[in-house]
């Protein structure tokens, strides 16, 4: 028999994506093959889960310079991430066509040698109602799987607390082993020479009294609108009855109408009128009986009023637009058949994807959604206590020791971090532990903010700010200017990249750059200036100005300086924030397991990607 043109043509479509959702990401001119692929996954009690990879890369052939790793779904945080030698590793955040994390090695990887990586993220939405065991949650992962030999995988399950033997169910593959630790059940999987490609896939149920959160199949958000064409001071009928209820009984709609009116109603339809051309981004939110709830958002355009002669581009369209649309919607119809066949677990797109950006955040909220190093971070609060005049820095040496002026007025973070000064009378040193619990709180209270918003967008938001206050800064007219810019704008500049560079390029021309504004230079003065400008007793020597590449000096110096010295242990630090759990105790491994991948869990427990999107995309890996 032979296949007609367009049957063909769908042919050659699906192939290819098919065959571009599965390539391995693999770049790197040589080849490598996985060492040990160990996995931790922690069950938390709010929920989610941690994720702990330890991962040995080996270079067989040629040179590799950074790996990727694959993530469960779209709400994970990068919380840390080291070598074998504790060396802190960049890293960065990908959610595209792939989801996950690319890791950059400290020094490129020649053929014989070996890194470990160890990355530790926290990922939400793992956990989900287990429709085949009634009143269980289930949690299902697969293991990152590569174009290359896995010589050895480990995967091991920590339950929540008080979670019973007998209450533990498995998936198809029973675990090699369930034996406690620390007063809590874990599960253990462990297999040897995966084959390149080969998956691997755990699953758990248990109680879900257990957990305080967890997802089930909730209502389904979509609505269309008449007419068609939406014109100024007309009224524009919105109806919901898209909206599907997935179970449960839609109790309410609430609209955003995208021009500051809100409206919640009960029954599918409503009516609006806009008194203002221009786009408007509608916002429906449905809500269940049972508390479930979805969001969907789609823009429409308010055009000015009709002239007289609009009528007949209307007719014309009347007739030729059907004729078209028809076509279309056959070749559509055979791709949604073939992609609904092709996904046939895909849960519905998430409210958190639907709101948008989460606007509002302060500079330090934003370095911790950024990912910003920890003590930059802690940097950036120090510093900004130290311009509202609440404390000095007595000392820098061996180690920081601050002054405490006043407490009042300050943001929660500032608070969290006076609590972290071991004072002798008021003035003390910083506990590297305290702050350790300071950086693991703000990531969960940042997290909560942003609970409900799309997090790419709401990064790629805050990037863009950070480039703005650059900009802002290379844009001043006079140097005066510059200064002032740089100085109110300082706590967002600091979180960029590439800071020194930046610094230096911008007022590195020779200029004279007064310093009336800089509110940092008497610290700089006092503790870092060439002793020329310290003066007696250490006391600073004032200045109207510097020469601009004197003051990059002194702004980079400052900052650097206190990154480097604000904690004292930076290994322990670093290990506590590796080991620590999202209620900011240190959390000690008996066995070092992890190195992740992708992990898929639905409603009904059955390997459906927890993103509507991801269709397994993340699940394998690659180096390069």
């Amino acid at each position: 028999m032979r296949l007609s043109t367009p049957f063909m043509l769908l042919i050659v479509v699906s192939a290819l994506f098919f065959g571009f959702s599965f390539i391995p990401h693999v770049y790197g001119p040589g080849t490598y093959h996985i060492e040990k692929q160990w996995i931790k996954i922690w069950i938390n009690k709010n929920g989610t889960i941690d994720l702990f990879y330890n991962l040995t890369f080996a270079c067989d052939t040629g040179t590799f310079s950074w790996i990727r790793i694959g993530q469960p779904n779209r709400d994970f945080v990068i919380w840390s991430c080291v070598d074998q030698y504790n060396y802190s590793l960049t890293t960065t955040k990908i959610v595209d066509d792939w989801t996950g994390v690319k890791i950059d090695f400290k020094d490129v990887l020649q053929a014989g040698q070996e890194i470990t990586v160890f990355l530790l993220t926290h990922v939400d939405r793992m956990i989900w109602e287990d429709e085949l065991n009634l009143g269980n949650v289930s949690m299902l992962f697969t293991a990152c799987w590569w174009e290359v030999s896995v010589v050895n995988l480990r995967i091991a399950v920590v339950l929540p607390e008080n979670v019973k033997e007998d209450e533990i169910l498995s998936g198809e593959i029973l675990w090699n082993n369930l034996s406690p630790e620390d007063g809590r059940w874990v599960a253990y999987w462990e297999r040897s020479n995966l084959s390149p490609n080969e998956q691997f896939q755990i699953g758990v149920s248990f109680p879900q009294e257990y957990v305080d959160k967890w997802y089930t199949k909730g209502p389904y958000a979509d609505f269309t609108w008449s007419p068609s064409s939406l014109h100024l001071n007309e009224t524009v009928t919105f109806d919901a009855s898209a909206s599907t209820p997935n179970g449960g009984i839609i109790v309410d709609f609430v609209w955003d109408f995208g021009d500051g009116n809100i409206t919640t109603v009960v029954d599918f339809i409503v009516c609006h009128t806009y008194v203002s051309e221009g786009k408007y981004t509608v916002i429906l939110n449905v809500t269940d009986n049972r508390g479930l709830w979805s969001a969907h958002s789609k823009i429409i355009d308010i055009l000015p009023p009709p002239g007289p002669w609009d009528w007949l581009g209307g007719v014309f369209a009347s007739l030729v637009v059907p004729v078209f649309a028809l076509s279309i919607i056959a070749v559509a119809a055979v791709v949604v058949f073939k992609s609904l066949r092709r996904f046939p677990y895909s849960s519905p797109s998430f409210a958190m994807e639907a709101l948008g950006v989460r606007k509002g955040l302060m500079a330090v909220e934003a370095a911790t959604l950024l990912d910003v190093d920890p003590r930059r971070i802690l940097t950036m609060i120090l510093f900004g206590l130290m311009r509202k005049g609440a404390v000095n820095i007595v000392e820098t040496k061996p180690k920081l020791r601050l002054q405490v002026v006043g407490t009042a007025g300050l943001r929660y973070y500032e608070d969290w971090f006076i609590d972290a000064i071991a004072f002798e009378s008021r003035v003390g040193t910083l506990s590297d532990k305290r702050l350790a619990s300071l950086i693991l709180k703000l990531r969960r209270e940042v997290n909560n903010k942003v609970r409900f918003y799309c997090r790419a967008d709401t990064i790629k938001y805050y990037e863009k700010v950070v480039e703005k206050a650059w900009n802002q800064v290379r844009e001043a007219g006079t140097p005066e200017v510059k200064a002032g810019v740089f100085n109110e704008e300082l706590e967002w500049l600091m979180m960029a990249p590439r800071f020194r560079s930046r610094v230096e390029r911008v007022f590195g021309r020779g200029e004279e750059v007064p310093v009336g504004s800089s509110w940092w230079l008497p610290y700089w003065a006092t503790h870092y200036a060439p002793s020329r400008l310290q003066g007696v007793e250490g006391k600073p020597v004032t200045a109207q100005s510097l020469p601009g590449v004197q003051f990059a000096n002194a702004a980079v110096t400052t900052i650097e300086s206190t990154v480097g010295r604000i904690v004292a242990n930076v290994e322990a630090f670093s290990k506590i924030l590796t080991f620590a759990t999202p209620s900011v105790e240190a959390r000690a491994s008996s066995s070092p397991v992890s190195r992740g991948g992708c992990v898929c869990a639905c409603a009904s427990c059955a390997c459906a990607c927890a993103c509507a999107s991801c269709a397994c995309a993340c699940a394998s890996g690659g180096a390069g």
